[in-house]
């Protein structure tokens, strides 16, 4: 059974529009804090592609209950050399303390 997963780190906490490549010099990530990993089995990684150019927008941040949402347009680059590009994409979620 293939598994896709699509992980964001590093997002600033605050509204506004962040440069992907600047967010990956502020972080140190390996390879960008955008990810991509689809799974084979739930263990073993088929492929993973990592963020090259893009930017993560922040739309709504609340402190008070950890809610934060936005929108986002990534292209990301498997090790060998494919792209996939995610436009027009939208997030929502509460944080967490992972």
């Amino acid at each position: 059974m293939l598994t896709q997963q699509l992980y964001f780190s590093g997002i600033p906490l605050a509204v506004g529009r962040h440069n992907l490549l600047s967010l990956i010099k502020c972080n140190g990530v390996h390879g960008g804090s955008v990810i991509f990993t689809l799974l084979d089995g739930g263990d073993v990684i088929a492929v993973e592609f990592f963020g090259q150019t893009g930017w993560i927008e922040v739309t709504a941040y609340n402190p008070a209950i950890r809610e934060i949402e936005g929108k986002f347009d990534v292209t990301l680059k498997s090790d060998k050399g494919e792209l996939m590009r995610f436009s027009q994409g939208a997030f929502k979620t509460k944080l967490t303390n992972q």
